[in-house]
Formats: structure tokens, sequence, C-alpha cells
């Protein structure tokens, strides 16, 4: 059965929102936190040194940021372990790409 959970909403009431929908696979203990991507993925990650520092940059096409979405809403759910993390190594980007690592911490900083 597919469950529907609401989190926050804007802060300042004065916007618009638009409700996006976005499908998960539901945690499961046998197989762990698993998620997919679109068909048509394009993601990269980098560091990029500046002047007053360095920032992480994540490029994507829409379906690369809906895919980066996805697997953070599946880490996000309610039921994945504390620690569960979806691991993006450059051979799964585009060959080129930093590894990007995304855990689940709650609560944070445990």
């Amino acid at each position: 059965m597919e469950q529907e959970q609401v989190v926050g909403g804007p802060r300042d009431g004065e916007r618009e929102t638009r409700d996006i929908r976005i499908q998960i696979w539901p945690y499961r203990s046998d197989m762990g936190v698993v998620s997919w991507w679109e068909s048509d993925t394009r993601l990269t990650v980098s560091v990029v040194d500046y002047s007053f520092g360095r920032e992480i940059e994540i490029q994507g096409n829409r379906a690369g940021l809906i895919s980066l979405a996805r697997d953070l809403l599946t880490l996000a759910q309610e039921g994945a372990p504390n620690k569960s993390d979806i691991l993006l190594d450059s051979d799964g980007l585009d060959g080129e790409s930093e590894t990007l690592r995304m855990m689940v911490c709650e609560p944070w900083g445990q």
C-alpha cells in the first residue's frame, strides 16, 4: 500500500507552493535502502575552489535532479535505519565526478 507523507511547508505563507510527487521504494530490512534513477539521468558532482573558499557543485538535467531527490527522500523515509547511506561514485555518475555519499543521521550528530 502506498503511503503519502507531507512534511513541512513554507515559512512566509505568502508564496504559492507546488506539490511534486516522486515515488520511492519503501524501506525493507531484507533489502536495505534501495533507489533507482531515471533512464536519461545526467549528474556531476565537483568541488570548486574559489578565492573565498570551496563549494560543492552538483549539476544535472531534470532527470538527474529528480533522481537525486529520490535518493534523498529514500533515506529520509520513516523506518530507514540511522547511518543508512547511498553512495554515488564517479563511475555511476559521469566518470569524472567526485564521489557523493548521502547518509541519514537521526538523531542529528550520532
